[in-house]
Parts: C-alpha cells; sequence; structure tokens
C-alpha cells in the first residue's frame, strides 16, 4: 500500500489505526456482556426489539448491525474478539485491507446496540477515521485531504490525524532505512477503483457537511435527497460533527450507591475507576474505557429520573444481583445475596490537602449534597 508523496506516513497510519481498533475492542470485551447483554444494564436485544416494533423494516437501516441476526451474550463477546483479531491481521501487510473491513462493520455494530454507552464523540471519530482508512489502502491522494477535512472538524490536541501534516522525510528516521526501503519498493497498487470511491467519499462529506450546516442555522429539514444522506451518514457514522463539551463543571461531584438488608446499615458499591472511598487513589486505566464509570460522571450532572433511565436500570440490575452487571464493579458488598434496599447519595469531592492527607490518610474529602435516588 502506497499513497503518492507519502507512502510511509500512510503505512505509519494504518498501523494507527488497527491499534486503536484494537484497544477498542480489548476496552469493550469484558464490558460488553455487563452493558447490554441479556443480564446487562440496557439489553440490546430488547433495544432491537422496540427499534423493530416502532419502525419495522427501516429500523436496519437506523441501526445498521450485524445483531440484529444473533444479539446473543456469546455473539456480543465474540464480536469483541473477532476485533480484536481483525485489528491484529490489519496490522499485518498481506491482509490490511480485510483486517479494516472486519473492524469497522463490527465497531459499527457494537456501537449502534450500546446505546447511551457508546454514544461519544470518540466512538463516533474511530468509525469515520476507520471507514476512510479502508480506501487509504488503494492509494488515491484525495484520501489525504479527507483526513484534513475531519481534522478540520475535530481537536487539534488528535495526535493521529496530524501525521498528515507531516511529510515522509520526518518519520523517516523513525521507521529506519530498512524498513522505509521496503515500503518504497513496492509497486504502487492499481488506484482507480479506490480513486473513484474515494472521490464519491468526498463529494457525499461535503453535501452531508453543507446539509447539516443547513440544518443547524435554520433549524429546518432540508429537502430531500440531502436529508437523506444526512440520515445514511449518522447511521453508519461516516460524517459527524465534533467538538467539546458545551459546558464545563469547575467542581467534582459523585453519586455513591449503597445497599443494606434493614435499612439502617448501609454498604457502598465501589466502582473500579472513579472516586469513592476516600483512601482510595485513582488508578491509570488508559486505553482502557470504563464506560459505566464515565456514565457515572454524566449522571453526576443531571438528577436520576431525567435522561438517566439507564441508572434505573443499573439500580434494578444491583437488586437483582445480576452477575454480568456486578462484575463492572470493584468488589460486591453482598456476596451471599442481593440487598433489600439500595439508594444514591450525591457527594462533594475534593482532593485532600497535603496536611489533612498527612492527618488522616485520606486522599478525598467529600460534603454531602443530599440524596440522588432516595432510599428504596
Amino acid at each position: 500500500m502506497r499513497i503518492a508523496n507519502s507512502p510511509l506516513l500512510a503505512w505509519l497510519f494504518l498501523r494507527i489505526i488497527a491499534l486503536v481498533y484494537l484497544a477498542a475492542f480489548a476496552s469493550l470485551y469484558p464490558q460488553i456482556v455487563g452493558l447490554v447483554g441479556s443480564d446487562g444494564i440496557l439489553p440490546a436485544a430488547e433495544y432491537l426489539d422496540r427499534l423493530e416494533a416502532a419502525l419495522g423494516s427501516k429500523a436496519l437501516w437506523q441501526v445498521p448491525t450485524l445483531f440484529w441476526f444473533n444479539c446473543s451474550d456469546a455473539a456480543l463477546e465474540s464480536a469483541c474478539l473477532v476485533g480484536m483479531a481483525a485489528s491484529l491481521l490489519a496490522l499485518s501487510d498481506r491482509f490490511i485491507r480485510v483486517g479494516l473491513l472486519v473492524c469497522y462493520a463490527l465497531y459499527l455494530s457494537l456501537v449502534g446496540i450500546g446505546q447511551t454507552f457508546t454514544a461519544f464523540q470518540w466512538d463516533l471519530f474511530l468509525l469515520e477515521s476507520g471507514f476512510l482508512a479502508m480506501f487509504l489502502t488503494g492509494g488515491p491522494p484525495i484520501v489525504v485531504w479527507l483526513y484534513r477535512f475531519l481534522l478540520f472538524r475535530f481537536m487539534l490536541l488528535t495526535i493521529s490525524l496530524c501525521v498528515f501534516l507531516l511529510q515522509d522525510s520526518d518519520v523517516r528516521p523513525l521507521l529506519g532505512g530498512r524498513l522505509c526501503r521496503r515500503i518504497l519498493g513496492r509497486p504502487p497498487p492499481s488506484g482507480m477503483p479506490a480513486r473513484l470511491g474515494a472521490g464519491a467519499v468526498a463529494l457525499f462529506s461535503l453535501l452531508v457537511c453543507g446539509t447539516l450546516l443547513c440544518m443547524s442555522n435554520t433549524h429546518q429539514r432540508p429537502v430531500q435527497p440531502f436529508y437523506g444522506l444526512a440520515q445514511i451518514a449518522s447511521a453508519f457514522g461516516l460524517v459527524n460533527g465534533y467538538g467539546p463539551f458545551a459546558v464545563m463543571t469547575t467542581e467534582r461531584r459523585e453519586i455513591i450507591v449503597e445497599g443494606s438488608d434493614d435499612g439502617q446499615t448501609w454498604q457502598p458499591y465501589e466502582f473500579k475507576y472513579k472516586p469513592g472511598e476516600l483512601t482510595k487513589p485513582l488508578g491509570w486505566n488508559i486505553p482502557h474505557q470504563p464506560r459505566l464509570d464515565w456514565q457515572m460522571w454524566f449522571a453526576a450532572l443531571g438528577s436520576a429520573r431525567s435522561n438517566n433511565s439507564w441508572f434505573l436500570n443499573f439500580m434494578d440490575r444491583l437488586r437483582e444481583g445480576s452477575g454480568p452487571v456486578l462484575a463492572l464493579l470493584q468488589y460486591n458488598p453482598f456476596p451471599g445475596h442481593p440487598p433489600k434496599y439500595l439508594r444514591a447519595g450525591f457527594y462533594r469531592y475534593r482532593f485532600s490537602t497535603r496536611e489533612e492527607r498527612a492527618a488522616s490518610g485520606e486522599i478525598w474529602r467529600r460534603e454531602p449534597l443530599g440524596d440522588y435516588l432516595p432510599a428504596y
């Protein structure tokens, strides 16, 4: 695989995309059943059934996912494992196109049924970057401009896309002489199909971006076929809007979930990656994304019953003693049986001062803000 004037950059970037896919699938594997499995917080099978009942055959286009055929727990885990294998395949020089195609199809499928747990910009960003990467293997120079256009629509601290701001001479010392000669010595691919496809993608991207811009300015649905193009782009994660959070918080609010057998003595459910116990430091989790822990931060920005229906489902699963959901937590304070009562408290956390930490050993200090969800 080579691109005119940038074969080394293209080779390097495709390996970066493959590694990101690998991290994404590996991160989802231990979580997917607890999040959207049959006993998970938001069961994917129920979600697809509701979509089909409401939209009929249109649901297949609204949520393009392979899990329409099989949405069992085994299928969810297998998709992550196959995605990891395809990522490793994409790292090779011989099967990169097949690997990238499988990675895109599987990640699109997982994002489609992940609901609130995969509704993040980085999921859409990986889908769009991975889709363009399939055209990058064919060598058309216009793909580089499509990536630059994507970079323009994203945040500049996104380092991997900045590869295309460099020249081959910038990365030659990094890759080494022998590897550079091997990459540069390959015959150029037959790029006509890729050029035609990339040109069509470029035209599609421009039309969709223009449509989205028009919609944001007029607050009206544009005429067909432009609105249809925007719907297709959204369903398949092909052309997305990016930007920073509209509101940035200046304090750390945390939800503490507790259970009790008698309504008097309460035991906390500790999460793996978010503050809870006052002596527990935050561990390093990159490139893993703990999606439940991250979603708890968003939940603390609102109330339990406003736009956080997943949280009520989460509490119900704790009451049921769901094994896959409990596996998402650090430990289960009720290993023998589920608690009779549950509640969620609301706290403001801050780091302890040096003097406070020396005196008590506590890393955090907190003050109660009231109930997030009263005992029930």
